[in-house]
């Protein structure tokens, strides 16, 4: 959260949840560089539980923004 400024990574809204990228049932980690911190409407929409009308797209879109947020931050070993 702090490292996120206690905002969601994708809009300006206050962080609610922190998301792991690799989820924790496929051996995502509790580590920073698995972690941001997102708004509940994003949250929801990463897990597919609030719908928009191209979700598949939208959840992609969504994903590769994190995946480079994480990757400005940790620089390009993140992707190793």
């Amino acid at each position: 959260m702090e490292r996120d400024g206690y905002t969601c990574v994708l809009c300006t809204l206050a962080a609610s949840d922190v998301h792991h990228l690799l989820r924790r049932s496929a051996g995502g980690r509790d580590e920073p560089r698995n972690l941001v911190c997102l708004c509940r409407g994003h949250h929801m929409r990463m897990h597919g539980e609030l719908l928009w009308y191209d979700e598949k797209r939208h959840h992609d879109d969504m994903y590769q923004t994190l995946l480079e947020y994480l990757a400005d931050y940790y620089g390009e070993e993140f992707y190793e």
